[in-house]
């Protein structure tokens, strides 16, 4: 993985939650853990709201088997709701 300088990472979408408790983080599998990237506390079922990230070191460990693995998560874990993630896209941006 030498020849790569930066893996980027855009979520774009919906993260919201029946009780009001809205908003999502952005993760990246690093080979042993998800990464944090990008977290926000915003945005409503009418609402898309953008996480970004990025990393530029051990570039390697991000990559497992010519894949690279991101995780948004709807931040609040309750379990008398309901949460919901809508994505519109995720973007990937591998810069040599």
């Amino acid at each position: 993985m030498n020849f790569i300088t930066k893996i980027n990472v855009t979520w774009d979408g919906k993260g919201y939650h029946d009780n009001g408790n809205n908003g999502a983080t952005l993760y990246i599998w690093n080979g042993s853990g998800y990464e944090q990237l990008d977290t926000t506390d915003s945005g409503d079922e009418n609402t898309e709201i953008t996480l970004t990230g990025g990393v530029t070191s051990s570039i390697g460990s991000y990559i497992n088997g010519g894949n690279v693995t991101v995780l948004v998560e709807q931040n609040t874990k309750q379990a008398d709701y309901f949460s919901y993630i809508e994505t519109d896209y995720v973007k990937l941006v591998v810069t040599p």
